[in-house]
């Protein structure tokens, strides 16, 4: 499958030599053509990441191990671009679930992909929360974005499904689905509490591991 990205590459390098031609020919309509194969081209390319994300997913074999949360965070922290009006707080102790160390950090870092993407807010917060509910615990990850409206919080589950129109435009609308197969496989659930333009808590809920 991730030949299907050859093409695009192929694509690219065309348009940009395309484009050195026309440096010496005045045409706003050629340009305006070729940055729209360009936008195409990514839109493409964000698409079958997140294809790839999503089988990667589905085929890698399934493993019930320890993970630490505390870990999982730690490593999302150092990987993860937040910018500089965005504050993380992430609780100091947190347990540990059963699952896989890569899956389980790639749920959350999607997770906090969303709420920085999703916020129009000068300060933009986060916030890492964890409570155990008998043999689970519940993670939850809160912003104070812009919201989802509750005719979407089924939606947003599905494959190539965004919030609106204009979002395709950068998104593959495939993050939640990972998320959502990612908690199926280790049998657990995530749901959502949001209010537009306040934010949203995703709350996951995992089994704890026991030493």
């Amino acid at each position: 499958m991730r030949g299907l990205k050859s093409p695009l590459r192929n694509i690219n390098a065309l348009v940009s030599w395309v484009k050195e031609d026309y440096q010496v020919v005045d045409t706003d309509t050629g340009h305006k053509h070729l940055d729209l194969i360009d936008s195409t081209v990514e839109k493409m390319e964000t698409l079958i990441n997140g294809i790839l994300s999503y089988s990667s997913v589905i085929s890698r074999k399934i493993r019930a191990k320890e993970v630490s949360l505390e870990e999982t965070f730690r490593n999302i922290e150092n990987i993860i671009f937040i910018p500089t009006h965005f504050s993380l707080k992430v609780p100091t102790h947190l347990p540990s679930v059963i699952g896989d160390e890569i899956k389980i950090q790639q749920l959350f870092q999607n997770l906090i992909d969303n709420s920085i993407k999703y916020n129009d807010k000068k300060q933009g917060r986060i916030e890492i929360g964890c409570k155990e509910e008998n043999e689970f615990c519940i993670i939850s990850v809160k912003d104070n974005g812009i919201g989802i409206n509750p005719k979407y919080h089924e939606k947003i589950f599905k494959m190539f499904q965004t919030l609106d129109a204009s979002d395709s435009e950068n998104s593959s609308g495939i993050g939640l689905s990972v998320v959502q197969k990612i908690v199926e496989q280790y049998e657990g659930e995530i749901y959502l509490d949001s209010e537009e333009g306040v934010g949203t808590t995703f709350f996951v809920k995992l089994k704890k591991y026991y030493s």
